[in-house]
């Protein structure tokens, strides 16, 4: 190893002198896999009340975002998930894809659970202000977090090249390379660019993950019970209107 570097909101970078094999695969995902198992191994931890269901919220948080980043890093080959994207081609897709499902249900059931746990505290709110009462503490703990994000990046990450470089996309590459090629005109370079642009993973999982909080909360709010037990033919049920969902939106983007 010579040289690393650590962020506290937007990761960070490791130099090592390891050139292809299964150990520079497994160095150059270490990030993201250390982030899922410390979320699997969250989840086995047994402890009653508060504490429990705060230890079970930090692993499925911990989940859901590592399953973002390794679907959509290997999908448009930055960060750690370059390396796969380079090895497995169109062939990703058979990791991108079942993370996408895996990401929108746990992002269903996560909502299920804990409104269902604390449903007595919203169990007097109807209408806007259950959505107001339920949404507030996840919409103000995903702007805090943005906010120091982007107070990092501006001051430190953003002048970070290694970083930068790190965290580049193959299609802002291809992008830099056009841009320096002169034989080509600008309706080519737009054209290639089109052709070659990846389906827009990461936004689209985000947008897919937010809906299924909302309607995990919204589920549980019209069970006066709580959380039902979960079922097989519940996860598999949903699962498929999300892969249909998921192929709507390709087919469409091609």
């Amino acid at each position: 190893m010579r040289g690393w570097r650590l962020y506290l909101f937007g990761g960070g970078w490791v130099i090592y002198d390891l050139h292809g094999g299964t150990t520079s695969l497994f160095v150059n995902m270490a990030g993201v896999g250390a982030e899922l198992l410390l979320g699997a191994g969250l989840l086995w931890v047994r402890r009653a009340g508060h504490w429990g269901a705060l230890v079970k919220a930090l692993a499925a948080v911990l989940l859901l975002h590592g399953g973002w980043y390794l679907g959509s890093s290997v999908h448009e080959g930055y960060g750690d998930g370059s390396t796969l994207y380079r090895l497995w081609g169109v062939a990703r897709l058979g990791l991108s894809l079942p993370v996408f499902v895996a990401c929108t249900l746990g992002a269903f059931f996560l909502a299920r659970q804990v409104v269902g746990r604390y449903f007595g505290v919203f169990a007097s709110a109807s209408g806007v202000e259950f959505l107001k009462q339920a949404a507030a503490p996840f919409l103000a703990a995903g702007m805090l977090h943005a906010a120091l994000t982007f107070g990092e990046y501006r001051w430190h990450t953003s002048h970070d090249e290694t970083y930068l470089a790190i965290m580049e996309s193959e299609n802002q590459k291809l992008e830099k390379h056009l841009d320096t090629d002169a034989t080509l005109s600008a309706a080519e370079k737009s054209r290639i660019l089109e052709e070659r642009r990846p389906f827009a993973y990461g936004t689209w999982l985000v947008l897919a993950m937010c809906a299924s909080l909302a309607a995990g909360a919204v589920s549980a709010r019209r069970d006066e019970r709580g959380p039902a037990a979960l079922h097989w033919r519940d996860v598999a049920e949903k699962g498929a209107w999300t892969l249909a969902a998921l192929a709507g939106m390709i087919l469409l983007k091609g």
